[in-house]
């Protein structure tokens, strides 16, 4: 069985490179939870945002 992921990029402004490296993480985390299944496509979106 296959599924289609859909990965969206949402553009962000960092004050300086220490926020932007943060942010990388967060993203970076977020990514591998979907990629291992562990959440779900629509709280990715959600988290992805919020980052």
């Amino acid at each position: 069985m296959c599924e289609e992921v859909v990965i969206f990029c949402f553009p962000i402004e960092c004050n300086n490179e220490e926020n932007e490296a943060e942010v990388s993480g967060k993203r970076k985390t977020i990514l591998e939870s979907l990629a291992n299944g562990e959440i779900s496509v629509d709280e990715a979106v959600a988290l992805l945002r919020q980052a």
